[in-house]
């Protein structure tokens, strides 16, 4: 337990935003995995990505991912997103989840419902930031690590492990 009697809270504003953003595509990095259990005996993994410029810069969004399901469909389904994601990196076989962080990809973004049919967002596809009908959002990623474009992601990337 920690001790909170320090802090003074009364003159401080309540802050973080859980609106949506909006639909569309956005650079960002997956900054933390976790493989977990599903209450049927699967596996998934939950994955957070951190938008990296823009008018949402580091705003934070999450995704899962089946990865061991009874339904061989959800689990295709899993894999085929996973190994999107993989190939959107430029890690085609990852021995561990992460080998996929801090490297950047484009997240397409939408609008679904959460469970109680609030807004929220989903991701709905990952690309490369140096497909071909990608440029503009390579070169906001370039920007946003201020190298580049030939540099290689993994040394140009401010929140890599040193």
């Amino acid at each position: 337990m920690a001790s909170l009697m320090d802090l003074d809270l009364k003159n401080v504003q309540p802050g973080g935003s859980f609106e949506p953003i909006p639909p569309g595509e956005y650079p960002a990095v997956i900054v933390s995995s976790e493989k977990k259990p599903t209450q049927t005996g699967g596996q998934g993994l939950s994955l957070k990505f951190q938008i990296l410029n823009g008018q949402y810069q580091n705003k934070t969004l999450f995704d899962w991912i089946n990865i061991v399901n009874k339904s061989t469909e959800a689990q295709n389904i899993g894999r085929s997103q996973l190994k999107s994601i993989c190939v959107a990196v430029g890690v085609e076989n990852p021995q561990h989840s992460e080998e996929l962080h801090n490297r950047p990809l484009t997240i397409k973004v939408a609008i679904g419902k959460d469970q109680n049919g609030n807004p929220r967002n989903e991701i709905k596809g990952y690309k490369s930031r140096t497909d071909s009908n990608n440029q503009q959002a390579a070169q906001m990623l370039d920007d946003a690590f201020n190298t580049p474009a030939s540099a290689p992601a993994a040394k140009a990337n401010p929140f890599a492990k040193q």
